[in-house]
């Protein structure tokens, strides 16, 4: 077996998922025309395997009437070739390095596999990777800095020195300015309750960290468990360029007032919820609940007829939803999700929280614990990467690949939320010629920065850089704030609860109608957020037109939409 085979499988994969749709177009165009030999749909499609695999001339045909795919087929396949050499010339230059960092100075022995394609493809194609020794040991290459790693490195072992907080974990890291190397982090599970409770009250002294430090994209795909400790296995969106913190608002309006994308719900490790079905109103995601108990079963591309010419594409909603619930402790060969531990995360936010806060001069002094941030890159996430991917397949479908202005044009579906959102005409046309070539956009700031780096483009976007604004909100941080702040992860916590029901609800009266209805007034109840102004509750809206994704907003005060309706059902189910 060649060690590139795993990661070949991964270029079959990406460029299937471009040329798919076209070659089941061509297929259907032959056999409506007569143009396939066979007495049957199988015979027929396995005639036309055998004319495509033939060579460049059926291939050329087939090409010539969609010329953008053959561009981005190329374009994919370069790259794939450039960057697997680039990182296996890495490895063979920093391999002395590796030897030492990772294992213990002990030789691995050669490459067995690698496997590529584990992240979306930026810069040119490249993506992370792992490599397989023959001793069965692992390293993690990804293609950028490790720089904001080794900062949080240098974070947790301050903390890691503190008493009253439980020791955090973290995955060694060794930087070379332009890509890095990572232990690799095998997943264990649990071996008592009491580590399940540990485990979350780490997840809590991490949510409280992430949030002084304007942290974001901590979503369930980013850690794995390893026993009683969470471990990140991807810090690159701590201290993110973004606006983090409204500096007209701190100090002088209650927490509870600033508007909630400037709370801990911005970090993603908390529930995020989508649009779901008509038997699922609600899907939601969070590296503390995972999936919930009916996952993710959105619509999803479906091919139907596979091996016949009669192959065509569907858009269903899969019979069984994807599960993902890595970042969950696991005990007893299940995974635990957040409910029955909200206690254990909040003690942990707040201990974290506390500790900051009393210990602020020193962690925000010029040789203290964020001493290393100053000098790293950080990538911020100006629009959720699935938008990406969805536009690029709107783009390489058929009828976009016969024209290159036609599959340009098909992108311009991203400049309608630029203009929505007020983003500068550069983002968009960094955005653009990225996907051009098949890649994910990705942007990239220092942190002492106000400006975003993409594609070669330098774009000023914010008002402070990312470091002023985590020092701005640690030094304005005090109880009211980690009350609120506490507010919002428990009710968030109990909101996924109230669409995660793994048991049938018991009737209490002879009417269905009735039993829901006070059902209803019960999760209401339970979700009010009490305060000095009042009870108020979280509400969702969609982020935009162009996603389902919704995001958190605290309710409004009107009869229609907000805290005068809900006052007056609870009114009527009272009386």
């Amino acid at each position: 077996m060649d060690i590139l085979d795993p990661a070949f499988r991964y270029l079959a994969i990406r460029l299937s998922w471009y040329a798919g749709r076209a070659i089941a177009l061509f297929l259907k165009q032959n056999a409506e025309g007569g143009g396939l030999k066979g007495n049957t749909p199988e015979e027929r499609y396995q005639f036309f395997e055998q004319e495509l695999a033939k060579g460049i001339d059926t291939i050329g045909w087939f090409l010539e009437q969609f010329p953008v795919l053959a561009r981005i087929l190329c374009t994919c396949t370069v790259n794939w070739v450039e960057a697997s050499v680039e990182m296996l010339h890495r490895f063979q230059s920093d391999r002395d390095d590796l030897i030492d960092t990772f294992f213990g100075g002990g030789d691995p022995g050669d490459i067995r596999q690698v496997y590529s394609g584990l992240s979306d493809a930026h810069q040119g194609g490249r993506t992370v990777a792992i490599l397989e020794f023959m001793s069965g040991d692992r390293v993690v290459y990804k293609p950028r800095s490790a720089a904001i790693d080794l900062a949080y490195e240098k974070v947790v072992t301050w903390i890691n020195t503190q008493s009253g907080i439980k020791e955090l974990a973290f995955s060694k890291a060794l930087d070379r300015v332009d890509y890095g190397w990572y232990q690799f982090t095998a997943a264990k599970p649990c071996g008592s309750p009491e580590d399940v409770r540990d485990y979350f009250e780490r997840q809590g002294q991490f949510l409280a960290l992430q949030y002084l430090l304007c942290g974001s994209d901590y979503h369930s795909g980013n850690f794995i468990g390893q026993g009683a400790f969470p471990v990140p296995i991807d810090m690159e969106a701590m201290c993110a360029a973004g606006l983090h913190v409204v500096k007209e608002l701190v100090g002088t309006v209650p927490a509870s007032m600033i508007p909630t994308v400037f709370s801990v719900l911005k970090l993603g490790m908390l529930p995020m919820f989508r649009v779901g079905s008509p038997d699922r109103l609600l899907e939601f995601s969070s590296a503390l609940t995972g999936q919930g108990s009916s996952g993710l079963a959105g619509v999803r591309p479906i091919w139907k007829n596979r091996g016949t010419d009669r192959l065509s594409l569907s858009f269903e909603r899969p019979e069984k939803a994807i599960v993902e619930e890595g970042s969950l402790p696991v005990l007893e060969g299940s995974p635990v999700p957040v409910y029955d531990y909200e206690a254990e995360v909040l003690c942990g936010f707040q201990n974290m929280h506390r500790l900051i806060i009393q210990k602020r001069e020193e962690f925000l002094s010029e040789e203290g614990p964020l001493s290393l941030l100053r000098t790293s890159k950080t990538r911020s996430l100006i629009r959720n990467t699935q938008d990406y991917n969805d536009v690029l397949y709107w783009g390489t479908s058929p009828e976009h690949l016969s024209s290159g202005a036609a599959f340009e044009v098909s992108l311009e579906r991203l400049w309608l939320s630029n203009f929505k959102e007020s983003r500068p005409k550069a983002v968009f046309e960094a955005e653009r010629e990225a996907l051009l070539n098949g890649d994910i956009p990705a942007f990239y700031s220092e942190t002492t920065s106000k400006s975003l780096f993409g594609k070669g483009k330098n774009l000023p976007l914010f008002p402070n850089s990312a470091l002023d604004q985590v020092h701005l909100r640690v030094s304005m941080a005090d109880e009211s704030d980690r009350r609120w702040q506490s507010s919002l992860i428990e009710k968030s916590i109990g909101f996924a609860r109230a669409f995660d029901r793994r048991e049938p609800p018991e009737s209490r009266g002879d009417s269905p109608f009735l039993d829901a209805a006070r059902r209803i007034a019960d999760t209401l109840v339970n979700l009010a957020i009490r305060d000095d102004a009042g009870s108020r509750w979280l509400d969702l809206k969609k982020v935009s037109s162009t996603n389902d994704s919704l995001m958190y907003q605290v309710s409004d005060p009107f009869l229609h939409s907000g805290n005068g309706g809900i006052a007056l059902f609870l009114a009527n189910i009272a009386s």
